[in-house]
């Protein structure tokens, strides 16, 4: 009874701003209730997939550029055309980049969010380690990183070899060739390792990622026609409050006025 009276004591602008502020209220709360709703799913998928295309595009610029450069290496063997030599000089100059951002994905594994910078990636690491065909890809980070320099020496020395043997000063049993191919065999199977248990995971969290997104679409649906119907009822409490209000305070002075009349 004592908060009608203050109600109806209230000065008309005042009545109409609370009037006003229902369905606007009524508004943000369900803005709020569709961001929660939205955020609610979280897409560690999607970070674990981009994780895993950064490693897997690394992966295969190195496995590109130690094939270039071996072909490079033994076309200069076998014909002293120094241009071959360019493949293996873009190896040298690119391959320390990658070896560092590939050593930083490996250090980046032991991190819940896997070096993002976000707090919706929170869970992506865990979930990429919990997934039985990924186990052997911080060995296989590091194997990579062991090979490589390796390969670097003697792709080198090769070169070494093949600028003797254009001046005709090459030994007549240099570095035993077949290195070449025998020594290149654990870093190819390395690296096509890591990319083949690598891909199948980027295809299978596409699939899951497109599935929520799918989800999270229903969901906004659904949020938007909650939002609709909150702003009618908010809406319609607003008219039916602010007219029962206008009634009582015409019914008011229509009684005052009688009141008068009758007085006078």
């Amino acid at each position: 009874m004592r908060r009608s009276r203050v109600w109806e004591n209230l000065p008309l602008g005042m009545k109409g701003l609370v009037v006003v502020a229902i369905p606007l209220v009524s508004l943000i709360a369900a803005t709020g209730l569709s961001y929660l709703v939205t955020q609610q799913r979280s897409q560690p998928e999607l970070y674990v997939a981009s994780y895993l295309q950064k490693v897997h595009t690394d992966v295969q610029r190195i496995l590109f550029l130690v094939q270039d450069a071996e072909t490079g290496v033994r076309s200069y063997i076998l014909t002293g055309e120094p241009p071959f030599l360019r493949r293996y000089h873009t190896a040298q100059q690119q391959l320390p980049s990658l070896l560092r951002s590939l050593d930083a994905r490996r250090r980046e594994l032991s991190d819940d969010s896997l070096g993002f910078d976000d707090p919706a990636a929170s869970g992506a690491g865990d979930l990429l380690r919990k997934i039985p065909t990924l186990n052997s890809l911080s060995p296989d980070l590091v194997t990579i990183a062991r090979l490589i320099p390796d390969r670097l020496v003697v792709l080198s020395d090769l070169v070494a070899y093949g600028e003797a043997k254009a001046e005709g000063t090459a030994p007549s049993i240099p570095v035993d060739l077949t290195d070449m191919l025998t020594g290149r065999v654990p870093i190819v199977q390395t690296l096509n390792h890591t990319s083949k248990h690598i891909q199948p995971q980027l295809l299978l969290l596409a699939d899951r990622a497109a599935k929520d997104q799918a989800v999270r679409r229903s969901e906004q649906v659904r949020v938007i026609v909650l939002v609709a119907l909150l702003g009618l009822i908010g809406g319609i409490a607003a008219v039916v409050i602010f007219t029962r209000t206008i009634t009582r305070r015409v019914a008011l002075l229509e009684s005052g006025a009688a009141a008068m009349a009758a007085g006078s």
